[in-house]
């Protein structure tokens, strides 16, 4: 076996290998523009980490699916200094850890048990709405809490209205921060030398030490403050509703409090922000798509009604809202390396050798750049996703959007669900189009994207405007009155 080829990569240079030519930004692209040069399957060192990059879906879905590729690399900064070890996303498919908080997340996040979920997340949703008739321009941050707002709410019980949330909202960001940066290829020197974890910290110039003890310091914070708040909670009258509480109150929930503390932080850290980043890519397509908004409102009212805010049991009759959101998962995925698998094991495709301790990226930009339909890729364009428009439909995102195999995100269905009804509810009820700056023109093309773990739209403006006075006033009403109903709950505990 190891005679066979490595797959093809750029030259390696002595010791360092290709640690130089992994680029740190828009990675996922330019990996799919190596594609052109290397093939579907790219091959990379950086001193001693191996990786490989599938460029292809079906080479994904055979080695991360089919053949089961199903560990994670584990980051010895991230992971081992951190803690992030103990997470479900970095845990090893052989741990018994892994199983019990997969299960634990499954029982949470199935199809059947996220029903339950839609009036935390409505109420989430019509304050959002609200938040844009008075300050618009402060879109983003908005949309952040309220999509934290719902993750917490289902996790850990706090009220989606409430100063706690805000709390806790503002310490998963910094989080979810360093997490984006840690699981990057070449984010820490550490990752690629572990041996660099041993040099004492007094030594100068040595850092690792300081930023690992940060970072776990923040960690702790985001897994342990809302699990205590569920657990004071727990101890009163009446406890609030959550996957953390329903948990800990089952038989034998009290020797399982490690396993439910750290699935709980997993589900929490890891379902906001990606919600958020599809929301936000969907506004940015609205704003420079506006003939597809128009479509996708006028389906909205037609079906639903003027102005109404469509639920989750409309969404069947709504096929062009379902394919703007699929369009939007395709155009600008928010993870568009995925998460990393990696091989605990030596083996053989294509005729190549896969080396055991090879870290491998799906490519989740290249995969969505494909031209089935006959349709650009660089286009924002529904109809792909149509039967009707379209001789042969595009690859479905939901194929490789969430993930592979055994390591498929669990949480897949709330974040659907969320998405649906944010987008629908922002169209049915405003309209968005490009900001103008004081030169006339608007600069939205070249919009900054975040870079990191997951990739979304950030620092840009449109304008958001109620589409009548009429629907703003009942918008608002609405608000108000869940507001009221909110204050009333947590007055009763």
């Amino acid at each position: 076996m190891h005679q066979l080829p490595l797959p093809p990569g750029p030259k390696k240079k002595p010791i360092i290998g290709n640690l130089f030519d992994i680029p740190l930004v828009d990675t996922a692209k330019v990996f799919a523009e190596w594609k052109s040069l290397y093939g579907d399957i790219i091959y990379l060192e950086a001193l001693h980490q191996r990786i490989m990059v599938l460029n292809s879906f079906e080479h994904a879905h055979e080695l991360l699916s089919k053949k089961s590729y199903s560990d994670r690399p584990v980051p010895i900064m991230l992971g081992e200094l951190m803690g992030l070890d103990q997470s479900l996303p970095l845990l090893q498919y052989s741990a018994a850890a892994w199983k019990h908080q997969r299960k634990l997340a499954h029982l949470a996040l199935n199809a059947g048990a996220i029903k339950g979920y839609s009036d935390l997340q409505a109420e989430a949703v019509v304050l959002f709405l609200d938040s844009l008739i008075e300050n618009p321009s402060d879109f983003i941050s908005q949309l952040r809490l309220a999509t934290g707002r719902i993750v917490l709410s289902m996790t850990y019980g706090v009220p989606v209205k409430s100063p706690e949330s805000m709390n806790f909202i503002a310490e998963l960001e910094i989080m979810s921060t360093i997490i984006d940066k840690g699981m990057m290829p070449g984010a820490y020197l550490v990752d690629a030398l572990p041996w660099l974890r041993y040099i004492p910290s007094w030594v100068p110039f040595n850092n690792i030490h300081a930023i690992a003890t940060e970072g776990r310091k923040r960690i702790l914070r985001v897994i342990e403050l809302p699990f205590e708040y569920v657990k004071q909670q727990v101890s009163s009258p009446s406890p609030n509703i959550s996957f953390t509480a329903t948990c800990l109150q089952a038989e034998g929930g009290a020797d399982m409090e490690h396993h439910i503390r750290w699935a709980a932080g997993s589900m929490y850290g890891a379902g906001s922000e990606t919600t958020m980043g599809t929301i936000l890519a969907f506004i940015l397509a609205m704003a420079l798509y506006p003939d597809i908004q128009t479509k996708i409102r006028t389906e909205l009212d037609r079906v639903v009604g003027h102005g109404q805010l469509p639920t989750l049991d409309d969404r069947s009759r709504l096929p062009y809202v379902n394919a703007a959101i699929k369009e939007t998962m395709r155009w600008n995925p928010v993870a568009p390396l995925g998460l990393p698998h990696f091989t605990i094991e030596e083996d053989v495709y294509q005729g190549f050798r896969v080396a055991k301790g090879t870290i491998v990226f799906p490519n989740i930009w290249a995969i969505s750049r494909d031209n089935i339909s006959g349709i650009s890729p660089d286009e924002f364009a529904p109809e792909r996703f149509l039967d009707a428009c379209v001789q042969r439909t595009a690859l479905d995102p939901y194929s490789y959007a969430f993930g592979f195999g055994r390591r498929k995100c669990p949480g897949k269905f709330l974040a659907d669900n969320s998405v649906f009804l944010f987008v629908t509810g922002l169209v049915s009820t405003f309209v968005i189009s490009p900001a103008v700056g004081s030169d006339g023109r608007h600069s939205l093309l070249r919009t900054p994207f975040r870079q990191g773990l997951a990739r979304f739209p950030e620092s840009f403006q449109v304008c958001i405007l109620p589409r009548s006075e009429q629907l703003a006033a009942e918008l608002q009403a609405r608000a108000r009155e869940m507001s009221k109903n909110g204050d009333e709950c947590r007055s009763n505990l």
